[in-house]
């Protein structure tokens, strides 16, 4: 069963620890951090307790009359088990919760996994379950969560009121808010409380000034590859416009109330637009949204987005970008090709095939010369014309090829071939897009032989 997650104020409460060795110590470190006034009871005493503040010792044995009706609660860290029955006894008895540690059957309450910044307290609990579950957890929190957290909610808390008289409607008052906690996830200002009074001035003035647009790379492949700042940055926006091949599992960051709209572009099928995507983001932001532009992989590789930062230019509205993990570098890496390997390839070669012929096999021979990798993004339906030009550039036949569906392909294949044979064993095996071609010696390795369900 699921433990409901109270949260308590513990400034001035009289709490008891039973027991005073480190295990205790961790505990009443955790709780005099919130004020609490602690009394503690055992023989013998671990001598850091004395650097506690709010703690009063009592170096004996523990006796009955140490609870007492008018405590918060009771932790007890004994190593008689006995003892410890007979103090959570007593506790039910009289209703004050208690905490035996290490058992969770004979306690009424337990001990969170918390991370905290100033005010900002995150709580992570499973019933006792997987204590290290719940710390696993928190340590990602740990990492998201701003350093500067603690700062913002003094800042925004201190100021709510004047900011409800200032903004008056909720909806701009949502996104002013998310867009103070965007200001700390990028650092933006030095001196954060400085530059929140500025964006309240600004957005008394004119709501619409809030607005902006932050392109994100969802990483390739599973929704954990996005960044902690992406994530971030996903968690305070107003609306995403999301590309076809990013894992729908990073749309639950976004806030409920956001807008989520598909702009994907698939070849051969129903794509959106780019005139459209263009026109929509600069809409949004015009109304002071924070927009997300989340693109597959990284932003800055591929993926158009100079035409789209154009646009956000032309009508003056601010941005900023934070990278992703490119399938250039991720989808090889999971079928265990690596791109560079010393006295095999030192040194590596993008390019892609979504252009005009002349625009791709133009630039062929040359690469044809070069002894590192090429990599080829978007060039599964060229695999054989590609072939070809590269052996008419000086490529040898038997050059090694990997052509590599994974990510988020829902039929990951790993084909391995020569530039002489690759193009008919992609046909075989009915490859689909997306793909990543690895060519080039480090194309015949395979660091992580089972990872695929299929390798040929």
């Amino acid at each position: 069963m699921a433990y409901f997650p109270f949260m308590v104020e513990l400034a001035d409460l009289r709490g008891l620890i039973v027991g005073a060795g480190s295990v205790a110590y961790e505990k009443a470190v955790r709780i005099s951090e919130f004020g609490s006034k602690l009394r503690v009871v055992a023989p013998i005493v671990d001598e850091r307790f004395s650097k506690l503040s709010n703690v009063e010792i009592a170096r004996r044995p523990f006796e009955e009359d140490d609870i007492v009706g008018d405590l918060a609660f009771v932790i007890v860290a004994t190593r008689d088990g006995e003892l410890n029955r007979r103090i959570a006894g007593r506790c039910r008895d009289l209703r004050i919760p208690v905490n035996v540690v290490d058992s969770k059957e004979e306690s009424s309450f337990i001990f969170p996994a918390t991370t905290r910044r100033g005010d900002a307290v995150v709580a992570v609990s499973t019933g006792g379950a997987a204590p290290i579950v719940a710390s696993a957890v928190k340590g990602m929190i740990d990492a998201i969560l701003p350093d500067r957290l603690g700062t913002i909610v003094e800042t925004l808390g201190s100021a709510r009121k004047r900011i409800a008289r200032i903004i008056k409607n909720v909806e701009t008052r949502r996104r002013f808010y998310r867009s103070a906690l965007q200001a700390a996830a990028f650092k933006r200002d030095a001196y954060y409380a400085d530059f929140f009074e500025r964006v309240v001035d600004q957005t008394s003035a004119s709501p619409a000034s809030l607005g902006r647009v932050v392109f994100v790379g969802a990483g390739s492949g599973s929704a954990d590859l996005i960044t902690l700042r992406g994530a971030f940055v996903l968690s305070t926006c107003d609306a995403v416009l999301y590309d076809d091949l990013i894992d729908r599992a990073i749309l639950d960051i976004v806030p409920k109330n956001s807008l989520r709209i598909p702009v994907g572009k698939r070849g051969g099928a129903s794509s959106t637009r780019q005139d459209d995507i263009n026109r929509k983001m600069v809409e949004l932001a015009s109304c002071g949204m924070n927009v997300v532009r989340l693109k597959g992989g990284d932003p800055f590789l591929f993926a158009r987005v100079e035409e789209e930062i154009r646009a956000l230019k032309q009508n003056g509205v601010p941005f900023d970008v934070v990278p992703g993990v490119s399938s250039a570098f991720y989808i090889p890496m999971e079928a265990g090709v690596p791109l560079t390997c010393r006295d095999v390839s030192r040194s590596v070669h993008i390019v892609t095939a979504h252009a005009s012929d002349s625009e791709v096999f133009e630039e062929l021979p040359k690469f044809a010369k070069l002894e590192g990798t090429l990599v080829v993004m978007m060039g599964l339906n060229v695999v054989g014309k590609l072939a070809e030009s590269l052996i008419a550039g000086g490529k040898s036949s038997d050059t090694p090829v990997a052509v590599l569906s994974g990510g988020n392909s829902a039929n990951p294949y790993d084909v391995r071939g020569t530039l002489r044979d690759v193009a008919d064993k992609c046909k075989r095996y009915q490859l689909k897009s997306p793909a990543v071609i690895v060519i080039g010696k480090v194309a015949s390795l395979n660091l992580k032989s089972d990872f695929f369900d299929s390798h040929v």
